[in-house]
C-alpha cells in the first residue's frame, strides 16, 4: 500500500468513527432535532442596560441580517471603491481623486528600492519601473474622467509606450482559478485586490484593470538602445524639466489636447503626483544634478496647475467688456490683411494679383486702403452628375478686394442668431468727454507677455484708471530673429490711422514694408506711423497698457502670454496737428491700447517642441477605444 510521504504512520493516527456518538458533557442536555420548537428572538437589556436582540430558546445575541435595501447599499459602496474620487468624507462632500491620493501619497513606494538595488539599474530603466509601479500602486478615477488617458499620453511621450492601451479587469487565472477566460466578479475582484492599508506589507498593486494592447499591436515598447522609444526615454531622462514643459505647452496643443478643459487641470495634476513619486522614491537619487532637475519640473508641474486652467478663463473673459466698446464705437481695425502679411512674403503683397493669381510686377502704385485677401468660389452641390473631372483645372481664385467695404456687402453677415449685446462707452464709463478726447491709432498683432497687473485707482486724475484695472504687457519677442513657426513677427498696420488723420496731418507717405504701412524692420517699425506722431512704435520694445475689468486680475498671472490684435488709442489736442506723442511707457495719460481679438493664450513656461521629444505620435483614434469595464 502506498502512503503519501508526508502522511502519519497509521499507528499513531487517530481514528474516529460515528457512530456511537460521544455522551454529551456534564450538565448539557441535547433537545434532538424532532423535538425542537423555534421560538424566535427577543429583545433583553445587558449588564450596561443597552437592549439587545438575543435568541428567544438559547438567550444567545443574534447577528444583524442586512435588509435588500442595505444590501444593494453596500454592494454599490464596494464598486465605488475601485475607483478613486467616487467615496464622500463624514460632512457629505465628495472627495475629489486628487484629494483621495494625496491622502495616502506618502506611503505608495516603488516595488524596488532604488536605495539598495538600484546601483545597477540604468536610469530609463528606472524611470520605467517607477512609471509602472505609479500606475498600478494606487486606485484610478473612472476612464471618463481623463485621468488615466493623460497618463496614457505622458507615457507614449516619454517612450513608456508604443500605442495607447485598452483596459480591462483581470482574469480569473491571476486569482490562481483553473478556469480560462473567467472574468471574476465584482466581489472577488475587491477579495483579489489588496487595500491602501497592504500596500507596504502585501503588494503594491491597487489597480483594479489591466492594461491589454489594440488587436494587432503592441503595447510594451522595445527598449533598445536604438529604438525610439528608448531614444524618447533618454531624452526626458535628460532633461525632465524640459520634457515636462513641452508636454505640457506644445506637446498638449499638437495634439489638441488644450481644447478639454479638464485636461487643463489634469495633466499639471498626475504629472505633479508622478515627479513627486518619483523623487521621494529616489530615482535619481545617486545624482545630484538629476535630482535637481527633477524638483525644477517639479516647480513647473506646480505653476501649470495655475496656469494651465487660467488659459481656458482668459480666452473666455477677453476681450472684455471695455474692449469690445471700443470696437463697437471706432470700429473693426484689425484686417484679415494683417493676418496674411505675417505669411506672405511683402512683395507678393504689394504686387498687383492677375486673373490667375500670379504678381504682375514688382512695382506697384499703392491703392487708398489694404487689401484684402479672400477666394472666389461659386456654391454648388455635389451630385452623381458632377465632379471635379468636368473640369480639373477650374479651381478658387484669388483676387483683390478693394476695400473693406466690398467684403461686407458681398459677404453679409449671416449669423445674426449668435451676436451679443455690447455695451456703450457711455453705458460702462458713464457721461464723459473720453470717446470724443481720443482716437484709434496704429493696431498691432502679436504676442506679448504680462509684466504686471494694476488694480484700479491710483494718484492720476484718468478716469478710466479709477473704474478698469491696468494691464501693461511687454513684447514677447525682443527681436526678429527670436520669431519661431509658433511665434511670428509683430505686425504693425497704421494705414486705417494715416486715412483716419489725413485731414489733420496732410499727406503721408507710405512705407515700403510688410503690408504697406506695416514694417518689419527694426522692431516692425511703421514711417507711416512715425511721420504723423513723430515718434515710431517699436512693438519689440514698447509696452502696451490695457484696460480691463477688475474681475478679470485674478485671472491675469504674471508671464502669461497673450497673441491677439491691440488697437491703439491716442488722446487728440486741439493743437491742429491731430495727436500728440506717445510716452516710452505707454501710460494711459500719453495713449493706451484695446483688445480687439484674442487668438491665444500660453501659460509662462510655454516651450516650443525640439529634439527627439517635440515629435508627436500618430496614435490615430485609439484613445478613443479605450473602455472602462465596470
Amino acid at each position: 500500500m502506498d502512503h503519501c510521504k508526508h502522511s502519519k504512520p497509521a499507528e499513531t493516527a487517530p481514528r474516529v468513527c460515528f457512530p456511537p456518538f460521544p455522551p454529551p458533557p456534564p450538565g448539557v442536555a441535547i433537545v434532538p432535532f424532532k423535538d425542537f420548537a423555534p421560538q424566535g428572538y427577543k429583545r433583553v437589556r445587558d449588564g450596561h442596560g443597552e437592549e439587545v436582540e438575543v435568541d428567544a430558546f438559547a438567550g444567545l445575541p443574534t447577528v444583524r441580517v442586512a435588509t435588500e435595501e442595505e444590501a444593494l447599499q453596500r454592494k454599490k459602496d464596494k464598486r465605488k471603491l475601485k475607483h478613486a474620487g467616487r467615496c464622500t468624507d463624514a460632512s457629505g462632500r465628495r472627495v475629489p481623486w486628487w484629494e483621495e491620493w494625496e491622502l495616502a501619497e506618502h506611503e505608495r513606494t516603488t516595488s524596488v528600492s532604488f536605495y539598495d538595488h538600484g546601483i545597477g539599474m540604468s536610469y530609463p530603466d528606472r524611470v520605467y519601473q517607477a512609471a509602472d509601479d505609479f500606475r498600478v500602486g494606487r486606485t484610478w478615477p473612472l476612464i471618463a474622467v481623463g485621468v488615466r488617458s493623460i497618463w496614457d499620453r505622458f507615457r507614449l511621450f516619454i517612450g513608456l509606450l508604443t500605442t495607447m492601451p485598452v483596459y480591462q479587469r483581470p482574469r480569473a487565472k491571476e486569482k490562481g482559478i483553473d478556469a480560462p477566460n473567467l472574468v471574476l466578479d465584482d466581489e472577488e475582484a475587491d477579495e483579489f485586490l489588496p487595500r491602501a492599508k497592504q500596500t507596504d506589507y502585501i503588494s503594491i498593486r491597487q489597480d483594479p484593470l489591466d492594461q491589454i494592447p489594440h488587436p494587432g499591436k503592441t503595447l510594451e515598447p522595445d527598449l533598445d538602445d536604438a529604438s525610439p522609444q528608448r531614444q524618447l526615454l533618454c531624452a526626458f531622462v535628460d532633461d525632465v524639466e524640459k520634457g515636462v514643459k513641452i508636454f505640457l505647452t506644445s506637446y498638449m496643443r499638437e495634439t489638441s489636447l488644450i481644447w478639454s478643459e479638464p485636461n487643463l487641470f489634469v495633466a499639471p495634476t498626475v504629472l505633479h503626483f508622478f515627479l513627486r513619486f518619483m523623487l521621494r522614491n529616489g530615482v535619481f537619487h545617486d545624482s545630484r544634478a538629476h535630482t535637481e532637475n527633477l524638483k525644477r519640473a517639479i516647480a513647473v508641474a506646480e505653476v501649470a496647475i495655475k496656469e494651465l486652467p487660467l488659459t481656458a478663463r482668459i480666452g473666455q473673459a477677453l476681450p472684455g467688456p471695455f474692449d469690445l466698446a471700443c470696437r463697437e464705437h471706432w470700429g473693426r481695425r484689425a484686417t484679415l490683411g494683417m493676418h496674411i502679411s505675417a505669411i506672405v512674403p511683402p512683395e507678393e503683397l504689394d504686387a498687383p494679383i492677375n486673373e490667375d493669381g500670379q504678381s504682375e510686377d514688382e512695382s506697384c502704385i499703392p491703392t487708398e486702403e489694404p487689401r484684402v485677401l479672400t477666394v472666389e468660389s461659386e456654391p454648388w452641390a455635389f451630385t452623381e452628375e458632377s465632379s471635379y473631372a468636368e473640369d480639373p483645372s477650374h479651381v478658387p481664385s484669388a483676387r483683390v478686394v478693394e476695400s473693406k467695404a466690398e467684403v461686407s456687402s458681398e459677404h453679409p453677415d449671416t449669423n445674426s442668431w449668435t451676436d451679443v449685446v455690447v455695451p456703450s462707452l457711455v453705458e460702462l464709463v458713464g457721461s464723459t468727454v473720453f470717446p470724443s478726447k481720443f482716437t484709434a491709432g496704429i493696431v498691432e498683432h502679436s504676442t506679448r507677455r504680462i509684466r504686471a497687473v494694476v488694480g484700479p485707482g491710483g494718484t492720476t486724475e484718468q478716469e478710466l484708471e479709477k473704474k478698469f484695472a491696468r494691464v501693461i504687457l511687454e513684447p514677447w519677442l525682443h527681436s526678429e530673429e527670436e520669431a519661431t513657426a509658433e511665434f511670428a513677427p509683430p505686425v504693425v498696420d497704421a494705414s486705417s490711422f494715416v486715412q483716419d488723420s489725413a485731414a489733420a496731418a496732410g499727406p503721408v507717405g507710405r512705407g515700403r514694408g510688410r503690408g504697406r504701412g506695416r514694417g518689419r524692420g527694426r522692431g516692425g517699425e511703421c514711417e507711416a506711423a512715425g511721420a504723423v506722431h513723430g515718434r515710431v512704435h517699436d512693438p519689440y520694445r514698447d509696452a502696451v497698457t490695457m484696460f480691463i475689468d477688475p474681475s478679470c486680475i485674478p485671472l491675469l498671472c504674471t508671464g502669461m502670454g497673450l497673441c491677439g490684435a491691440w488697437v491703439q488709442l491716442r488722446p487728440i489736442e486741439d493743437t491742429g496737428t491731430g495727436v500728440r506723442p506717445l510716452a516710452d511707457e505707454g501710460t494711459a495719460g500719453d495713449g493706451f491700447w484695446y483688445m480687439e481679438e484674442l487668438v491665444a493664450v500660453f501659460p509662462s513656461f510655454y516651450t516650443e517642441a525640439d529634439g527627439i521629444l517635440g515629435r508627436v505620435e500618430d496614435i490615430g483614434s485609439e484613445s478613443d477605444d479605450a473602455q472602462d469595464m465596470d
